[in-house]
This record gives C-alpha cells, sequence and structure tokens, in this order.
C-alpha cells in the first residue's frame, strides 16, 4: 500500500470520527447532559455508511501493508547487518548477530524478539536500536580473553575443586557471582552490581575462543561438551568447526606431559 493512499484513508477516517472523539472527550470531562446530548447527535451523524466503508478500507490496507512487512523481514535484517557491519549468522526464524544475541523472529505474533526483547515486526527502524543497543553492551574494549579464560578457570575451581564436567549455565552463574567486586560484597546494592546478560556471556566466550585462548596458566584446557539437554545448554560460535553448536558442559583439562 502506498504511503499517500494510508494518508488519504486515515485523513478521510479521521475527518469523520472527531465528532466521536469529541462526544468521547465531553464523557470524560462529565460535561453537562445539554452538551452531551448536543455531542452524541453530532457523533451519530458521522457514524454513516461512508465512514465505515472508509474504516474497514484503512483495515485492510493496513493488513495488507503488514503482511508485506513481514514478508520482506528477512532482507531487512540482512540489509540491517549489512549496513552496521554486523555479523549475521543462522537461519529464518532464528538468527545470531555478531556471535551474541539471538534474533528470534515470531511471525505468527508478529514480533520480532531481540535478546528476548519483543519489538514490533514491522517497525525495522526499532528493531535495528534494539540490535544496536545490545551489541554496544556485548563485548566491551580492552576485552581480554586470556583473562575471561582464567575467570572461568577460577569460577569452574569454586564449583568443583576436584574437577570435573559442569553444566555451561551453572558455571554461568558462579562466573556472574566471582566478577563483583569487595565494593558490591561490602555493600550489595544495585548500582553496585556488575551485570553479564547470558548474551554477553554467550559474545564474549566467543571471542576468546576466536582469539585461541583454551589454556590456562595451570596449563589445563578448556573444553566444552554437547548437553545431555538442549534446553539446558547455550548455543554458542564454535571457531573450531565454523559453526554455531550447543554447548552442555564446561571442564577444564590437565594436559599430558
Amino acid at each position: 500500500m502506498k504511503k499517500n493512499r494510508l494518508d488519504d484513508v486515515s485523513r478521510s477516517v479521521s475527518g469523520r470520527l472527531r465528532p466521536v472523539t469529541a462526544f468521547e472527550t465531553l464523557l470524560g470531562q462529565k460535561a453537562s447532559p445539554a452538551r452531551l446530548l448536543e455531542a452524541a447527535r453530532g457523533a451519530l451523524s458521522a457514524i454513516d455508511r461512508d465512514a465505515v466503508a472508509a474504516l474497514e478500507q484503512l483495515i485492510t490496507d493496513l493488513d495488507e501493508s503488514v503482511v508485506r512487512k513481514l514478508s520482506e523481514l528477512e532482507a531487512d535484517i540482512g540489509d540491517l547487518a549489512r549496513a552496521n557491519g554486523w555479523r549475521l549468522e543462522g537461519i529464518w526464524p532464528t538468527f545470531q548477530v555478531e556471535r551474541g544475541i539471538e534474533l528470534r523472529v515470531e511471525a505468527m505474533k508478529r514480533i520480532v524478539r531481540v535478546a528476548g526483547q519483543a519489538i514490533d515486526g514491522t517497525d525495522v527502524d526499532a528493531i535495528g536500536d534494539a540490535i544496536r543497543q545490545a551489541v554496544r553492551d556485548l563485548v566491551p574494549k580492552g576485552f581480554s580473553a586470556h583473562d575471561m579464560l582464567e575467570q572461568l578457570r577460577r569460577s569452574h575451581v569454586a564449583l568443583r575443586p576436584e574437577g570435573g564436567q559442569i553444566p555451561i549455565l551453572e558455571l554461568y552463574g558462579r562466573f556472574v557471582i566471582d566478577i563483583q567486586t569487595q565494593r558490591f560484597w561490602k555493600d550489595a546494592r544495585a548500582d553496585r552490581f556488575i551485570g553479564l546478560s547470558l548474551d554477553q556471556f554467550r559474545a564474549r566466550l566467543s571471542r576468546m575462543l576466536e582469539d585461541g585462548a583454551t589454556v590456562a596458566r595451570d596449563g589445563s584446557e578448556f573444553r566444552m561438551l554437547p548437553p545431555l539437554d538442549p534446553k539446558d545448554a547455550l548455543f554458542v560460535y564454535q571457531p573450531g568447526e565454523s559453526r554455531f553448536g550447543y554447548v552442555g558442559r564446561i571442564e577444564f583439562v590437565a594436559r599430558a606431559r
């Protein structure tokens, strides 16, 4: 539907329904019975066959516009990625942006979820803004892959000093606890808490692997294993295989001497 046609229909409907709006306003203001009577008669005269037809046409045109926008959504997402220099992977309806942010299209609901946030699927600008916001905080400047690896190792040891496999989501939870500062633990206020979303953890884990940081200072090797149950897994980019895969468990294994 062309924009000027939509504007024409919208103006037509708006003009015809203005008396109805005026009546609703007076109702809200608890106007006098005489003023309400006059407004009600004006509203009744406005609701004629032409007004109904114009409104029905507007609904039809808008519905066609929504269907068309949703059919173009995959191409629009690709255009957004190219225009902003984002890495985009995955297939319809689930994509990964910058190897950390999940973008999932729910066409039946006419929404797009960006890192879990529901966005109007027909509003490409809003989708782009949501992705930009998520990307901005994904991997911090000065990120150190080896520091990330060492913190993972410390969190792993805290959970299982004797070694072994740990569910990745359990390790993530411990990792979040361990990155808090002493200042936070002395006074655990929200403004002192260092947040780390699951998308941020995924992206930083992927970056760590891309940078080749897999052997900790104590000589143990970081390994990822498949999940026993996909619902307990994290979808992570695995550079060695150039693809995303479900990771369910993490372990640090002493290398043979």
